[in-house]
C-alpha cells in the first residue's frame, strides 16, 4: 500500500510542533536559579474557625531570568480547586489560583484574637540548590475590595523560608504570603463581655440588701450564677474545643469567683441570722460590701493585663 507525500509530511510537522511544546513548557532548571514570586490576593471566603480552613483567590506571579517548568510549584497549606495559566511565556508565568487552604488557629486571646492566614508556595521537586525563591513586591498585595465578614484587615507580609525536610536530607524555599486578621474589638465587647457585665452588676447590687433580707440575696445571686453558666456554653459554644484557656474562660472564672463570693456571703447571713449572732452577720455584711468589689475589680484587671498570655 503506497503512503501519500502530503500524509508523511502532515506527520513530521505534527511531530515537531509537539516536540517544540515540550521542549519550551520542560525547560531543565539550572542550578541555583531564581525565580521571583509575587501574589495579588482577590478574595479570602469562608474562614471557618473550628477547622483554620478558608478559600482564597488571587494572581500567582513567577518570573525569572531563565525558563521556569511548567507548574513546578505546589500549596503546602492546601489544595488549587482551580488553577488558569493566563500568561505562559518561558521566562514569565501568571496564574489565576482559587484554593482551599487551612491555618493553624490560636484562641487563647478569643475573643480578641488575632489570625494569620497565609499562602505558602514551594517547589515540587528542586530543593536549593536548584531553585531560591524570592519576593517579587512589585507583584505582591491586595486588592483594596478584600473584605473577612467578622474581621478587620491588619495588613499584609511576604518572606521567603527555608523548609528542611531530614528524612530526604534536603531543604526547599518556600514562599510565604501572609495576611493578618482580629477580629473586630468593639463587637467582641458588646456581644461577649457586655452581658457578663450586666450579670455581675446585677449580682452585686445584692450586697446592698440588709443582712435580714437574706433570701432575696440568695435569689439574685443564684440566678445570677446560673445566667453567667448558661452564657458561658453558648460563648464558648462558638469556636471549636481546645486544650487551653481563652481569654474568655478566664474572663467567665473570675464572674463565677465573683458570683460565689456573693452567695457565699449571703448564705453566711442566713447561718448566723438563724443562730443570733448578729454582731458576726454585722461584719459579713461590711466585709461584703467592701471586700468583694475590690476584689472584683483586683481580677479583672488581672485578667485584663494578661489577656494575651
Amino acid at each position: 500500500m503506497k503512503i501519500s507525500p502530503h500524509i508523511i509530511v502532515f506527520v513530521t510537522i505534527a511531530l515537531l510542533i509537539s516536540t517544540t511544546t515540550h521542549a519550551t513548557n520542560s525547560q531543565p532548571l539550572t542550578k541555583g536559579q531564581q525565580i521571583n514570586v509575587g501574589v495579588y490576593l482577590l478574595d479570602i471566603g469562608k474562614f471557618d474557625l473550628s477547622t483554620g480552613g478558608y478559600t482564597a483567590d488571587f494572581y500567582l506571579s513567577l518570573t525569572s531570568d531563565q525558563p521556569i517548568q511548567l507548574n513546578s510549584f505546589e500549596f503546602m497549606n492546601g489544595r488549587a480547586s482551580s488553577l488558569d495559566l493566563l500568561v505562559n511565556e518561558p521566562t514569565n508565568r501568571i496564574y489565576r489560583v482559587q484554593a482551599s487552604l487551612h491555618e493553624k488557629i490560636n484562641l487563647r486571646a478569643y475573643p480578641f484574637d488575632t489570625h494569620a492566614v497565609t499562602i505558602q508556595v514551594e517547589e515540587k521537586d528542586n530543593g536549593i540548590s536548584n531553585v531560591i525563591y524570592r519576593t517579587n513586591f512589585s507583584k505582591t498585595g491586595i486588592d483594596r475590595n478584600v473584605t473577612i465578614v467578622g474581621w478587620d484587615l491588619v495588613g499584609w507580609t511576604s518572606q521567603v523560608i527555608e523548609h528542611a525536610y531530614p528524612v530526604f536530607d534536603d531543604t526547599y524555599s518556600r514562599y510565604v504570603f501572609s495576611v493578618r486578621i482580629h477580629r473586630n474589638k468593639l463587637s467582641a465587647i458588646l456581644k461577649a463581655f457586655l452581658p457578663v457585665t450586666f450579670l455581675i452588676f446585677v449580682g452585686m447590687l445584692s450586697l446592698l440588701f440588709k443582712p435580714e433580707k437574706f433570701e432575696s440575696r440568695l435569689a439574685l445571686t443564684t440566678s445570677t450564677l446560673l445566667g453567667a453558666v448558661m452564657f458561658h456554653v453558648n460563648l464558648g459554644g462558638q469556636i471549636p474545643p481546645v486544650g487551653y484557656l481563652t481569654f474568655a474562660d478566664r474572663f467567665m472564672i473570675i464572674s463565677y469567683i465573683v458570683l460565689i463570693a456573693c452567695l457565699s456571703s449571703a448564705i453566711l447571713l442566713m447561718r448566723h441570722i438563724h443562730n443570733k449572732n448578729d454582731i458576726l452577720a454585722q461584719r459579713i455584711y461590711r466585709w461584703s460590701l467592701t471586700g468583694i468589689p475590690i476584689l472584683t475589680i483586683g481580677l479583672y484587671v488581672l485578667v485584663f493585663l494578661t489577656r494575651n498570655q
